[in-house]
């Protein structure tokens, strides 16, 4: 999975989701039903933005070095191809304005 999941399955991810909520519940004995789902939906939102980073990683449009030209991505500015000058980090916010760094050129 992404750095630093520690996931090698959803089902793990899930199972840590349920873990985090128990023990946010217990905390939490008279937290309302929206606040449960505040909750829930930040614990999912980190997940879902690990799976994505991924995915993202693991596609081959990471990397366009030694593609011809008609296959680069281009420029949405001035629609020319984009040139490979290695790998730089970003840094996204996905939604739910959780962050997540890929590495691309």
């Amino acid at each position: 999975m992404a750095q630093g999941t520690g996931y090698s399955n959803g089902q793990e991810a899930f199972a840590a989701v349920d873990q985090g909520m128990k023990g946010w519940r217990e905390q939490h004995p008279k937290a309302t039903l929206q606040e449960l789902e505040t909750a829930l939906d930040q614990r999912l939102a980190a997940v879902r933005a690990q799976v994505l980073a991924e995915l993202a990683q693991a596609s081959k449009a990471t990397s366009f070095q030694g593609r011809p030209a008609a296959e680069r991505p281009t420029c949405p500015a001035c629609r020319i191809p984009l040139q490979a000058r290695g790998r730089h980090r970003r840094k996204l916010r996905l939604q739910g304005n959780v962050p997540v760094e890929v590495s691309r050129e």
